[in-house]
């Protein structure tokens, strides 16, 4: 693991800037519309990047490692789709906790995970503004009772703290068709029965951008079901500025073996592959029963991933 580390990090070559990486379908470029700016670029030595915008596995034999971003459902498709290319690749891979389980047992050498720490951090109870974000598709939300749940938070912030909501509308990423989603309106009146009497400001890209500090913030996500995106621009863009991300751990991990700084505020922290059982065939069961194009937009398949 070190090793390859080492190789990747003296190179510096990054798979996100190749002609390869960006040739793709339109079926995939059609998924990352949907994710913007959620999946906007970004760099680090170990380079990060989604295995679901290459057209040739083989290709990642010019990297000795890579970040991988994507969700489970991509994520999933490309190991059924290369899991025979995968061993005869040098690149080691660096993945989501959330995503060890779908990694065959053959191949786990091959796999480490990656968490995101933060220097400093303040609990919610403390902060002087609090912002939501999330994409609001039924796809990249986990289910509304989930997300009810998960807002109960809020009743913990200052009576006086600011709620600034980042809710861009979305298709669902993944889906075959266009539908109608009531996502993003149930989720705004969950906000309102948990703080009923609170203004609520929406912000707009440009908006959220154009704000130049996020101290004193705590933010929330709300695409955390990591079924389409399990590292997020907006999250590192808050960080760096100096908000706490709910979903970035504190600056504690016993079992990492490399870090990098990616700001002042937060870093990537890279783990061995926790000792996880193998959902790998029952994939491999799926496969053989269900020919389909692209897995990642198969929606049966998003049930055996949940």
């Amino acid at each position: 693991m070190l090793e390859k580390i080492n190789s990747q990090y003296k190179s510096a070559n990054t798979l996100a800037k190749s002609q390869f990486y960006r040739s793709s379908p339109q079926e995939v470029g059609q998924v990352f519309g949907e994710l913007f700016p959620m999946g906007l670029d970004y760099f680090h030595e170990l380079n990060p990047a989604f295995l679901f915008r290459l057209t040739n596995a083989e290709y990642l034999n010019k990297f000795a490692a890579v970040t991988v971003r994507d969700g489970s459902a991509a994520f999933g498709s490309f190991l059924l789709k290369n899991f025979q290319i995968i061993s005869k690749l040098k690149t080691h891979f660096f993945i989501h906790p959330s995503l060890a389980r779908l990694v065959p047992e053959h191949l786990k050498n091959q796999f480490s995970i990656w968490h995101v720490g933060q220097n400093k951090q303040i609990n919610i109870s403390k902060a002087k503004r609090v912002v939501i974000v999330g994409l609001m598709s039924d796809q990249t939300l986990s289910p509304l009772s989930v997300v009810k749940d998960h807002l109960k938070i809020l009743s913990l912030a200052p009576s006086n703290c600011e709620i600034q909501l980042f809710l861009p509308l979305r298709r669902d990423p993944f889906g075959l068709s266009w539908k109608e989603s009531y996502a993003g309106y149930e989720v705004v009146e969950t906000m309102k029965n948990e703080i009923p009497d609170r203004k609520i400001t929406f912000l707009s890209y440009r908006e959220l951008v154009e704000i130049p500090s996020w101290q004193d913030t705590y933010c929330i996500d709300l695409t955390a079901n990591h079924l389409v995106i399990t590292d997020s621009f907006v999250n590192h863009y808050l960080a760096a500025r100096g908000a706490t991300i709910e979903a970035f751990s504190g600056n504690n991990n016993n079992d990492q073996v490399y870090e990098i700084d990616l700001s002042f505020n937060h870093k990537i922290q890279f783990s061995p592959l926790p000792k996880v059982e193998s959902i790998f065939p029952e994939m491999i069961f799926y496969k053989k029963a269900a020919a389909t194009r692209d897995y990642a937009f198969d929606p049966v398949f998003h049930t055996l991933l949940s």
